[in-house]
């Protein structure tokens, strides 16, 4: 099986734009790391992040809780 990472970035992001990142080819069986380290959120957090995986799988979607729950 072959093993990647992807490293996620953007440029500073602004309220309300989506930012589309350029697609990644990987062919066969294959573990994928997701670094998304290199979002830049000085200026507006990420609240929400989709990937879509471009083979009509389901899209990974990931939304950031709106308060921390320090009861967990």
């Amino acid at each position: 099986m072959n093993t990647a990472t992807l490293t996620l970035s953007s440029p500073p992001l602004t309220a309300d734009v989506s930012v589309v990142l350029s697609a990644t080819p990987i062919k066969g069986r294959t573990l994928l790391t997701l670094d998304v380290t290199g979002f830049d959120e000085s200026q507006f957090v990420v609240n929400d992040l989709r990937i879509e995986w471009g083979d009509s799988a389901e899209v990974y979607s990931y939304k950031r809780e709106p308060a921390k729950n320090y009861a967990t």
